[in-house]
C-alpha cells in the first residue's frame, strides 16, 4: 500500500509528460533558439550604436572585417627585424580562426541532429523517468538535452560577442585618429 502511494505521482506525471514530451521539448528548443537569436539581436543592436556614424560598416561582414583589420594592423606594425614573423602569425592567425569558424559550423550541424534525435527519443525518456529502476536513463537524456539546448546561446554569445567587441575596438580605434604607432 505504502509503495503504491509513494509511486502513484511519479505515474501520473510521467504518463502525462509521456503523452505531451514532443510539446515539452518543442517548447524548450523554442526558448532556447528565442534566446539565442535575442543575444545575437543584442549585440548586433549594440555594436551599431557604438560604431561611428561616417564608417559604411555592416553587420553581416563584421567577422571578415575583423580578420582584415587584424592582418592589416600586424602587417603596419613598424618592427625591426619581425616583419617576417608579423605576417607568419598574422597568416597563422587567420587560419586559426578559419578553423574555429569551420568547427562552429560543425557543432550548430550536430546541434540539429541530436536536437531531432533526443526529441524522437523524449518519450522513452519519460517512460524511464516514470519506472523506478531506470530513471539513470532519464537522466543522462536529460543531461544531454540541456546541453544541445544550450550550444546555440553560447555560441550566439561567442560569435555575437566577439564580433562586438571587435566593433568597440574598431571604434576606439578610429575615433582616435591616431593611425602611426
Amino acid at each position: 500500500n505504502y509503495g503504491i502511494k509513494k509511486m502513484m505521482p511519479r505515474l501520473v506525471t510521467g504518463v502525462l509528460m509521456v503523452n505531451l514530451s514532443y510539446f515539452i521539448c518543442q517548447g524548450a528548443v523554442d526558448l532556447a533558439n528565442i534566446f539565442g537569436a535575442g543575444l545575437g539581436s543584442l549585440f548586433e543592436d549594440l555594436m551599431i550604436d557604438s560604431m561611428p556614424p561616417d564608417i559604411g560598416f555592416s553587420v553581416g561582414n563584421t567577422a571578415l572585417a575583423s580578420i582584415i583589420i587584424a592582418v592589416v594592423s600586424f602587417l603596419v606594425i613598424k618592427v625591426k627585424g619581425l616583419g617576417t614573423k608579423i605576417i607568419l602569425l598574422a597568416i597563422l592567425g587567420v587560419l586559426v580562426i578559419l578553423l574555429a569558424v569551420f568547427m562552429l559550423f560543425v557543432v550548430m550541424v550536430v546541434r540539429q541532429a541530436l536536437c531531432i534525435l533526443l526529441v524522437v527519443f523524449s518519450p522513452i525518456a519519460f517512460v524511464c523517468y516514470m519506472l523506478p529502476g531506470t530513471k539513470g536513463i532519464f537522466n543522462k537524456w536529460f543531461t544531454m538535452f540541456k546541453g544541445v539546448l544550450l550550444a546555440y546561446p553560447i555560441c550566439s554569445l561567442m560569435i555575437y560577442g566577439g564580433s562586438y567587441a571587435g566593433a568597440v575596438i574598431y571604434g576606439t580605434w578610429v575615433d582616435n585618429g591616431d593611425y602611426s604607432e
